[in-house]
């Protein structure tokens, strides 16, 4: 949430004029308050930002010490996981650009747009290891194509904060693809009774909905 102050106009002055520059097709809800009013809402909003990025900071460490202690690549997909929306949560919500990097805006952007992809392509990799555990792997073909287009948008997403413009559509739609995949994946195993595949369906369907329908009611 950007802020500015508003300068105090001069007389016979009646119109003030804002002009924004992003990468990409953006909506802004724009709000005039009071300066006291506007520092104690931006607390709040840190604070509660600053626990859950603190709780996916202490989840991903977590994930690393399981992947380190049992050799186990799932803690592994599922911390670059955590990491990953921890990074484009930070982006997204401002708290890098005013933690992290201040004086670096442009990095912002880059941030959102490099680790979404990221966060999909490692929860992928995650579904597709852990339900083939749980029964719901369809042979090695399909396997192996869903490995391989995690590791596509894995790779693509490491330059896709580097650019702009005409890779945002095809990223949309590899992010689309990547969530049908997932729910193909945990559909498959929950139809063979994987408890943890209903529980996944349960949780992280509506998150991955409201996801998307903030991105696009961002995006304008």
């Amino acid at each position: 949430k950007p802020e500015f102050a508003v300068p105090v106009l001069q007389p016979g002055q009646h119109d003030l004029y804002l002009r924004i520059e992003n990468d990409v097709a953006a909506r802004f809800d724009l709000v005039l308050a009071p300066e006291t009013q506007a520092s104690r809402a931006a607390q709040a909003d840190l604070l509660a930002s600053g626990l859950s990025l603190g709780l996916m900071g202490l989840m991903a460490v977590f994930c690393g010490v399981l992947t380190v202690s049992y050799r186990d690549r799932l803690y592994a997909y599922y911390g670059l996981y955590v990491l990953s929306a921890l990074v484009a949560c930070a982006s997204f919500t401002g708290v890098a650009a005013y933690a992290v990097w201040p004086s670096a805006p442009e990095w912002t952007p880059i941030g959102t747009l490099a680790f979404l992809p990221l966060m999909f392509a490692a929860q992928l990799l995650f579904c597709a290891r852990v339900f083939r555990r749980q029964g719901g792997s369809s042979g090695p073909p399909l396997s192996l194509l869903r490995l391989g287009w995690g590791y596509a948008v894995l790779t693509a997403a490491l330059f896709f904060g580097f650019y702009g413009g005409w890779l945002l559509l095809a990223t949309a739609i590899g992010l689309l693809l990547c969530l049908c995949l997932m729910l193909w994946l945990a559909w498959g195993a929950w139809r063979k009774g994987s408890r943890l595949a209903r529980w996944w369906l349960l949780s992280y369907t509506p998150f991955y909905v409201v996801l998307l329908v903030a991105g696009a009611e961002h995006m304008g």
